[in-house]
Order: structure tokens, then C-alpha cells, then sequence
């Protein structure tokens, strides 16, 4: 689902906007090995400085806890913790609690970043393009879909209608027999009963075809479908899909398109 909804693209926008300096530092993007490589002499309007070229990128998804809070102008650092790790993070300003959750994925890691806002050099900090709370993700998922915390709901007053649309494949067939398709593009027709919106980049799209109501089929997509709605939309079906911090879904359809 989440192929790369934190892209390598906007951390590098980040980083740039931290480090761009007076000569015009050049973001060379990962070359085969994934590494980028930033011109180690540079200041941004905030005053923050790469005393160290050393960068580094991994794609993997962090739930944290928030240890301490340093904000700058139009950027903010966070100590947080992961398991048994504290590190940094810098990020776009936002209003994070000490104490709080909070989800993200991707980052680029730099070494003896130095901050003249706050006068001091960070040994490792990882720069991440985008982090949500972690009280706006999904609770654990097994054989239904998701229980999201935030979202659009329909009224549950209103009955889903039976909705039979020639080539689309109907959610009681998926989810019958998921491994016949498994890693292919299915069409699937029905009525939106929940959407989460901008949860890790993505709209979390809930649909009910009238065929297996007491499975909460979800769907990943890019655009945007109001609840109530029916809808088709074409999308890569994948099975066990784990995407960290207790996200998980036996059965989820990745990157849709509205069809119709």
C-alpha cells in the first residue's frame, strides 16, 4: 500500500530547505547505493549548518515517543523514542507534546548537523518529510479492515446495497480465495462507508459491495471518495501486509484509481 508515501523527493526538499546556503548547495539525489551526498559548508535562514556531508536513507515505518521539543523559526527537532533507541528528528514546524506518539516513514540521516538557533551540534539527527500522530493511524487489523480513530463514517442507519458491476470482482470472491489473487489488479465496485484521510499520505477508502458485509475491505488510493458514495476502483490486491506499529491487514487493496 505504502510503496513510498513518505517519498525520497520531499526529505530532500526538507533538507535543502534547512541547508540551502548562500553559494547554492547542490542535492544530488541516491545514486544506486542510496546515498545522497549535500556540500558540507552551508547555512539555511535559520541558521542551521552541515558541518558533515555523511547522509544516510532508510524507508522504514518509526512509531516514537516525544522526549523533548526544540522549535525553530519554520522548523522543529524532536527527541524521541523507539524501543530501547533515543535519537533526533527534524521535521516541518508542527505542535508535538512531549510525551505524545507519533508515526512516520522514511528518513535521511546526517551527522554533525549544527543548529546556530540553538548553538549546538547534532551528532545524528534524521530528517523526515512528514509525521502524523500516531492517535490518527488504524488499531491493530486482522480479518476486517481497519478501526480508524479519525474519519467519515456513514450512517449505520443506512443499508449498503447489493452492487454487481460487470468486471468488477465481488469482496466476498476475495476474500473466499485471496492468495488466486494476490499481488494482481482487481477492480472492485461498492459503496464507501468510512474514509480516513491523509493517514500516511494515503486516503483509506472503506468499501462494501452487499456480498460480505462483516468484512471491512480497505482501500488505499491517492484520490479522494465521499462517504456514501459507490464507486469502482482498480488496485494491487496484497495479503498480510504489515506496515509497522501494529498496522496489519490480512487482505488490503494498494494505490487504487477511481474507475468510476
Amino acid at each position: 500500500m505504502i510503496q513510498n508515501r513518505f517519498p525520497l523527493i520531499p526529505i530532500i526538499l526538507l533538507i535543502f530547505a534547512f541547508v540551502a546556503c548562500q553559494s547554492g548547495p547542490k542535492i544530488i539525489p541516491p545514486s544506486a547505493d542510496d546515498r545522497v551526498n549535500v556540500p558540507p559548508d552551508g547555512s539555511d535562514r535559520s541558521g542551521d549548518v552541515r558541518d558533515n556531508p555523511s547522509q544516510e536513507i532508510e524507508n522504514d515505518y518509526h512509531t516514537v515517543s516525544v522526549n523533548e521539543v526544540l522549535p525553530t523559526e519554520k522548523y522543529v527537532y524532536l527527541y524521541v523514542t523507539e524501543g530501547k533507541e533515543t535519537f533526533w528528528i527534524a521535521t516541518q514546524k508542527m505542535n508535538a507534546s512531549i510525551g505524545e506518539e507519533y508515526i512516520y516513514k522514511g528518513s535521511v540521516r546526517m551527522t554533525d548537523f549544527r543548529s546556530e538557533e540553538h548553538d549546538r551540534i547534532f551528532e545524528e539527527v534524521y530528517f523526515v518529510s512528514e509525521i502524523i500522530p500516531a492517535a490518527h493511524g488504524m488499531e491493530d487489523i486482522s480479518k476486517s479492515g481497519s478501526k480508524d480513530q479519525l474519519g467519515k463514517n456513514m450512517d449505520r442507519s443506512m443499508d449498503v446495497q447489493d452492487i454487481a458491476v460487470e468486471g468488477s470482482l465481488r469482496i466476498a470472491d476475495l476474500v473466499a480465495n485471496p492468495e488466486k489473487y494476490e499481488n494482481q489488479d482487481v477492480q472492485i465496485s461498492g459503496q464507501c462507508t468510512k474514509v480516513n484521510t491523509e493517514i500516511m499520505g494515503l486516503n483509506w477508502i472503506h468499501l462494501k459491495d452487499g456480498s460480505k458485509d462483516d468484512f471491512d475491505l480497505v482501500i488505499t488510493s491517492s484520490e479522494m471518495v465521499e462517504v456514501g458514495k459507490i464507486v469502482t476502483m482498480k488496485g494491487k490486491v496484497s495479503l498480510n501486509r504489515d506496515f509497522g506499529a501494529g498496522y496489519r491487514y490480512d487482505i488490503i487493496i494498494e494505490n487504487a484509481k477511481i474507475v468510476q
